[in-house]
């Protein structure tokens, strides 16, 4: 008879695994409703899913997280990687290609640079479609359509400028001062009795000749 009671850990794995799975799909919901906003808000550059897509424009990120603000950075990074990375916008990136910004503007051409990494995507998706295993699409290069993960990036520390006079440095302390103890009772006692002592010596000590 088989013993289907669960230890412990085997418990405690299954729920940290169903929280993952739960955690995967409200990312998601939150990634296509990003998508949804971007559509909705600049429909001469973003399109709706599955439909033929426009090429962005390079830095398109940056310009994202700065018009919209009332979605989570993350959330709109999400969204996208995942547009930048479908197949309708992989194959609308032929060489010469117009790109265009968030009204509609062109802002740059495609180059065959770019069109060569989409058909290494678009390839790398047809196998895996066709051997069943799904494709791990990475972020694009920065010349693709940039979904820049360092703008909000932490600022980093100002430099000192080239040729700048350097702040004085402070000057060491001053070496401690040795001074001799002061002369007590005691031993201005002890140095009259030693020339009293030295004096009787000389008295009883007879003269040589």
């Amino acid at each position: 008879m088989i013993d289907t009671e669960l230890n412990p850990a085997q418990i405690a794995g299954r729920a940290r695994r169903a929280e993952e799975r739960a955690a995967r799909r409200a990312r998601r919901l939150r990634m296509h409703d990003a998508r949804k906003v971007l559509v909705e808000r600049y429909p001469k550059c973003f399109q709706t899913f599955g439909g033929p897509k426009l090429p962005l424009a390079v830095g398109i990120g940056a310009t994202v997280l700065r018009a919209v603000t009332d979605i989570h950075p993350h959330d709109l990074i999400n969204a996208l990687h995942d547009y930048v990375t479908g197949r309708s916008y992989l194959s609308a990136l032929v060489a010469g290609a117009a790109r265009v910004d968030l009204d509609g503007h062109v802002a740059g051409v495609v180059t065959a640079h770019n069109e060569s990494h989409a058909k290494k995507m678009l390839a790398r998706m047809a196998r895996a479609a066709a051997t069943g295993v799904a494709v791990v699409t990475t972020a694009p290069a920065k010349t693709e359509p940039a979904i820049e993960h360092h703008v909000v990036a932490r600022p980093s520390p100002p430099q000192a400028k080239v040729g700048a006079p350097s702040a004085p440095k402070a000057a060491p302390p001053p070496p401690p001062k040795i001074t001799a103890p002061p002369i007590t009772a005691s031993r201005a006692m002890a140095a009259r009795h030693s020339s009293r002592a030295q004096r009787l010596l000389q008295q009883t000590t007879p003269r040589r000749t």
